[in-house]
């Protein structure tokens, strides 16, 4: 099944984005009487029948709708953005795919990129939640320095700091409940410093590794995820 995407509902009508309707309209080539499945990112999924179409605007009359109810866990990333854009949007668009709740771009000490471009990483997730059908789209946050995500107020079940300083951490894997709303941090490709370890380890979190091998930033974020998705 193809699923779009709209947040433009209005009583029984949904109205697209100018990005939406070119995708629609080039791609899909959609014509009058076209039926759709269309996703709010909020939790509902639309069948329409498509009624309006012009050279820049599809308009779709809702034959029902349906509520899908999200995952009982609740799985936040802060991450450090890496210099590679491209790696970035990847963790994105792969966190979403499975499940994600809400991403936050994290800037810390080593950090070697300090801001994202955040419209761009919207229509990523958007993309990724019509790709796999999550009826979820992820909260995705501004970039936050690490001493401010430490004043969030926020309460989270756990709170871990994944690095790669010691041996002898517990695997995240070992950590994880059933249903729980927890906060993962990762940091960027030199790692944390000792500093904001024992600062993290002093406000709550706990620390945890992600096994022997040291990973990409972006691959630990999608590691993360699947675990979460897997576990739960």
């Amino acid at each position: 099944m193809r699923y779009f995407y709209s947040n433009q509902i209005d009583g029984k009508t949904i109205y697209f984005s100018p990005e939406e309707c070119q995708h629609l309209l080039k791609s899909m080539r959609v014509k009058v009487g076209d039926a759709i499945t269309v996703l709010n990112g909020k939790g509902t999924i639309y069948d329409g029948i498509v009624t309006v179409v012009t050279k820049r605007s599809v308009e779709a009359q809702i034959q029902s709708e349906r509520s899908v109810n999200g995952d009982q866990y609740q799985l936040t990333i802060a991450i450090a953005p890496t210099k590679n854009s491209n790696r970035f949007e990847t963790f994105v668009e792969k966190a979403t795919e499975l499940g994600i709740h809400e991403i936050v771009p994290l800037i810390s000490a080593r950090s070697e990129k300090v801001s994202v471009k955040f419209d761009r990483i919207i229509r990523i997730a958007i993309s990724a939640i019509k790709q796999s059908g999550n009826a979820y789209l992820p909260t995705i946050g501004e970039a936050m320095r690490l001493r401010d995500l430490m004043n969030l107020e926020k309460k989270f079940d756990q709170k871990f700091i994944a690095h790669c300083y010691r041996d002898n951490l517990p695997h995240l894997h070992e950590c994880i409940r059933e249903g729980s709303q927890d906060l993962v941090i990762i940091g960027p490709e030199g790692d944390f410093t000792e500093d904001e370890i024992l600062f993290a380890s002093s406000r709550g979190f706990k620390e945890i590794s992600l096994g022997k091998r040291r990973l990409r930033t972006e691959t630990a974020g999608i590691y993360v995820s699947a675990m979460y998705s897997l576990l739960n």
